[in-house]
């Protein structure tokens, strides 16, 4: 099987994402215990968002704080050998119901997510 996946990069967000919520804040916790720098006092929160890059239904976050300058990127989904990516998964799930390329895509404009192909 093969998929064709574009990369996509936005500097504003809109729509909504299928993301794995505990691993998102986990990043979160782990990026504020160990990423910045000490003297300033600053954490995740001091935060702003650089741009969200997509890959499918694959997302990631790029955030720079404001205070120390440190750059932190935040995933929607593990990338773990014993866990299936969201965009095999999703192909997968197409195969399995009986659907194609455009059901997929009628699908993701449906929930008012982005397209998986385009």
């Amino acid at each position: 099987m093969i998929i064709c996946i574009s990369l996509h990069i936005y500097s504003v967000l809109f729509g909504r994402r299928i993301v794995d919520i505990k691993f998102i804040f986990d990043q979160i916790l782990a990026s504020n215990n160990k990423n910045h720098i000490k003297g300033f006092d600053c954490s995740f929160i001091n935060s702003e968002l650089i741009k969200e890059t997509r890959k499918g239904f694959h997302c990631s976050w790029f955030f720079k704080c404001k205070m120390c300058n440190i750059e932190t990127i935040i995933q929607s989904d593990i990338d773990d050998k014993n866990k299936i990516p969201i965009n095999k998964a999703v192909a997968n799930a197409s195969i399995a119901v009986g659907i194609g390329y455009s059901q997929v895509n009628e699908f993701s404009a449906s929930i008012r997510s982005h397209n998986f192909f385009l």
